[in-house]
Parts: C-alpha cells; sequence; structure tokens
C-alpha cells in the first residue's frame, strides 16, 4: 500500500492479482521500460484507490530503456467490454509503467498524470514499478499532479 498527499491523503492499494501481473510483465521486459492500464475501484470514505487488475498495454504502445509509451489501439473498446463484463463494478484507475532504475516520477511522469486526469471526476493514478518498489502519481480532476512512494 502506497500513501499520496494533495491535502487530504489518498492510499493506493495494489491487490494480489495486479501485482503479480505487474511483476510478470515487467520480467518479460528486462531491459526496456514496459506498463499497461490499471483497473479497479475508488473508495471515497476512506480515500483508497483500489488497483485489482491490469490490462495488457495495446498492440502499439512503445518500449525502450528510457521510456514507455502506452499505445491506444483498441484500448477504448477493450476497457468497455472489461466493464460491461462485470456490471461496471470496476473501471479503469489510470495506467502503470516501469522503470529500469530506482529512479522517481520524471517530468514526462508528471505531465502524463495531469493529462490521464483532465477527464475525470475523480483522481487518476500514475504507477510507477520501479526495481526497489512502487511509486504513485494522482491527478485530480482539476489537474494538480502530486506524488508520493
Amino acid at each position: 500500500e502506497l500513501s499520496t498527499a494533495n491535502g487530504d491523503a489518498w492510499r493506493v492499494h495494489v491487490h494480489p492479482r495486479a501485482l503479480a501481473k505487474i511483476q510478470e510483465e515487467v520480467a518479460r521486459w528486462p531491459t526496456a521500460e514496459t506498463g499497461g492500464v490499471l483497473i479497479g475501484r475508488i473508495s471515497e470514505a476512506s480515500h483508497t484507490l483500489h488497483i485489482v487488475d491490469v490490462l495488457d498495454a495495446p498492440e502499439d504502445s512503445q518500449r525502450s530503456p528510457s521510456e514507455f509509451v502506452l499505445g491506444t489501439k483498441g484500448l477504448r473498446q477493450k476497457l468497455k467490454s472489461y466493464s460491461e463484463a462485470i456490471g461496471w463494478s470496476l473501471y479503469c484507475l489510470g495506467t502503470w509503467h516501469s522503470h529500469l532504475s530506482a529512479s522517481g516520477p520524471s517530468a514526462t511522469d508528471r505531465a502524463t498524470a495531469t493529462a490521464i486526469s483532465i477527464a475525470r471526476l475523480t483522481p487518476a493514478v500514475l504507477l510507477i514499478r520501479t526495481p526497489t518498489g512502487f511509486h504513485a502519481l494522482l491527478a485530480d480532476a482539476a489537474g494538480a499532479a502530486w506524488g508520493g512512494a
């Protein structure tokens, strides 16, 4: 579980299923950054984002040692199909990607967190997996990004 802060504290809980999928994807791409889409739910009462599943990155995603760019090919339909299949009880919370070193969020990561929050009424999360742990960047609907580890 990760803590973040922006006024009120928000926590990000990565459930075992999602954690296992992230670890498997990182193991498949040991020399490049990789990533995907975070699925879960938000508890406003406990200020917790529950990440319970991960969708694979679309086929047009780009991986390199210094950057991961999430593609878009088929993503909207994949998200819609997933959410419909489970009665909209889980939905897209944001994205995740890996860093090959124990570095924190980059300027690009912060810009991405802000960009994914623009059309949302709830916080969006950008999760970064490093060899030493996770960092979470949250962005609110007003576009303000914040982070923590």
